[in-house]
């Protein structure tokens, strides 16, 4: 699977009938299997290629077809593809998939047709010509993980190339297109040069991970040079040349332009949080994060999407991330709130920890660490937090029965009856743990308040 590296476009996108980020009518790619594809769109019209594409009737009507392309070996679908009813143009597809007015990155393909890849979408168009101003002949929605090897090269602290790049099928990495004025085309690098190796470090592993070219680039600062080894085309003979490339920063200009759209796109995608459109805002968070890799709470952010949408892997992810960036309050609460929810309790006692450290007064980090210590048995530690609780706000009925089980624990029988019989005064508690209380109280010899 081809993989692109480049510079990321301001996107704004919206949620379109059965189709959203890379989706059509539940069937993820990436994710789905094939059989969860037929519970949704039920059985295939036609077997294309053994065990690997299939045909459904669209149920659409601005669809005439719907192909899904499968991995033979694990089952999974690898991609969707939209065949519409009618030629349609390029831009009757934004309100489908909200898509930017400039794609992220394109590409003539062997057949000599355009295709335009657009993230975070995770949707590609595929031309009938070579220009944009041709019909549309299919759309391929790909996995959320199809561009996972983007990386900016152009960040604020990293030095600027100004390259994107495509893994070469062989070794190295296959320069797509060369920014005007960069410090690639300044050095004679070429679309389609092959790059094999930057000073002593060769890429010559077959499918080797672009992340491992970054890392190698990023190592140099502003200002510092390095020789490139490039693999060219001469007269149909392949020759290694040298380029030497002198890195520089990103404009200023353009950083705080993008620093400004990235602002805007953020807002825009909490709105959207707020209101129930999940997928939506993880878009929009995604595209805040590109435009601007250094703000912690663009990661909290969609880690906070992501754990609305239950996929708490991923939400770990970011929260984590943005606590690497600044040791945020709301990552750390994020987090730890995670680490309860998976029962990992020692690491959620420690995020709880940073918060109120961060932020003293904050009485929720200190009753969710108080948490995690009973679930460790640290008693005597939980007891002095729900106290510290205590005293500053009204307990609620749920507290103040953990209050009384640590003092249970620690064989402290008075202060769990008074524990108890605070509890016992509030409303609407059930019966079970009402039971429970006032079995310990009589047991102790005390009386019920």
């Amino acid at each position: 699977m081809m993989k692109l590296l480049s510079v990321v476009f301001f996107i704004m996108c919206f949620v379109v009938t059965d189709v959203w980020a890379g989706s059509f009518k539940g069937v993820q790619p990436g994710s789905s299997t094939y059989e969860v594809a037929v519970e949704l769109l039920g059985e295939p019209t036609q077997e294309v290629v053994k065990n690997t594409r299939y045909t459904f009737e669209s149920g659409n009507d601005d669809l005439s077809l719907l192909s899904i392309v499968v991995n033979a070996e694990s089952r999974i679908v690898e991609k969707v593809e939209l065949y519409p009813d009618a030629e349609t143009k390029r831009d009757e597809y934004r309100s489908w998939f909200g898509l930017a007015e400039e794609p992220f990155s394109s590409k003539i393909d062997k057949g000599g047709e355009l295709v335009e890849y657009f993230w975070p979408q995770a949707v590609s168009l595929h031309f009938t010509g070579e220009t944009s101003e041709s019909k549309v002949s299919f759309i391929s929605l790909l996995p959320d993980d199809y561009f996972s090897d983007i990386v900016d090269i152009v960040q604020y602290e990293k030095p600027y190339l100004g390259l994107s790049l495509i893994q070469h099928e062989g070794k190295g990495f296959k320069v797509y297109a060369v920014d005007e004025v960069s410090p690639a085309q300044v050095a004679g690098i070429n679309a389609d040069d092959v790059i094999v190796a930057v000073n002593k470090e060769k890429f010559d592993e077959k499918n080797i991970s672009p992340s491992v070219f970054i890392a190698v680039v990023n190592s140099f600062s502003p200002g510092k040079k390095a020789v490139f080894s490039v693999l060219r085309m001469d007269e149909g003979v392949p020759v290694i040349i040298k380029k030497k490339v002198k890195f520089i920063s990103l404009p200023e200009a353009e950083r705080r332009e993008n620093a400004i759209k990235a602002i805007n796109v953020f807002e825009h995608g909490q709105s959207l949080l707020l209101a129930g459109q999940l997928y939506d805002a993880v878009d929009l968070f995604k595209s805040a994060i590109w435009l601007n890799p250094y703000e912690a709470i663009f990661y909290t952010a969609l880690g906070n999407a992501y754990t609305e949408i239950g996929l708490l892997d991923f939400a770990m992810d970011e929260f984590k991330r943005a606590i690497k960036l600044s040791p945020d309050v709301l990552a750390y609460q994020g987090l730890g709130t995670l680490y309860l929810r998976k029962e990992m309790f020692e690491e959620a006692a420690e995020a709880f920890r940073k918060v109120y450290a961060l932020e003293p007064q904050n009485i929720e980090a200190k009753l969710l660490r108080a948490e995690s210590l009973y679930s460790l048995k640290r008693y005597d530690e939980a007891v002095k937090l729900y106290e510290q609780a205590r005293g500053a706000v009204v307990m609620a009925a749920p507290i103040m029965y953990r209050l009384a089980e640590c003092y249970a624990a620690l064989e402290k029988v008075e202060e769990a009856i008074d524990a108890y019989n605070l509890y016992l005064e509030s409303p609407g508690i059930p019966d079970v743990l009402k039971d429970s209380a006032e079995a310990y109280i009589e047991e102790n010899g005390a009386e019920i308040v």
